[in-house]
């Protein structure tokens, strides 16, 4: 593996990043610390050490993050609603584009990573899609 690539977008030119670089690099209230963590735990992300400080690849922690999302949004809404997510790592944002599945209608939800969390991005698109309640009621 690679120590060292360049990542255009973010103008980050290290693949390895330690919590802090990745709040300041991606979004400091979405991808805080703490999550990255539980992402490590949950087996999301892996971390690499050297010494005392731990690193995450950067593509890691984005693969990590859609994972999680998709996840918290399919426990939501159930396996027939269909969304894609993507990250604009660049401008800080992560947007869910969907199709209501009676409607037919598309929607779409960004968040800026900066200001918002996970939590923030799930309310809103529930409020986009006037979902009523868990599939399972």
């Amino acid at each position: 593996m690679e120590d060292f690539i360049e990542l255009k977008e973010v103008g980050v030119t290290k693949a390895l990043l330690t919590p802090t670089e990745v709040e300041r690099y991606f979004g400091k209230r979405y991808f805080y610390r703490m999550r990255l963590f539980r992402w490590e735990r949950e087996g999301y992300l892996r971390a690499f050490r050297k010494g005392k400080k731990k690193y995450y690849y950067s593509g890691d922690v984005v693969v990590a993050a859609e994972q999680s999302l998709r996840n918290k949004l399919k426990g939501f809404l159930g396996k027939h609603y269909n969304f894609v997510i993507r990250f604009r790592i660049q401008d800080k944002e992560i947007t869910v584009h969907g199709l209501h599945p009676k409607s037919k209608k598309h929607w779409e939800v960004d968040i800026d990573t900066n200001c918002k969390n996970e939590s923030s991005l799930v309310l809103k698109v529930i409020q986009q899609m006037n979902w009523p309640g868990p599939y399972w009621t």
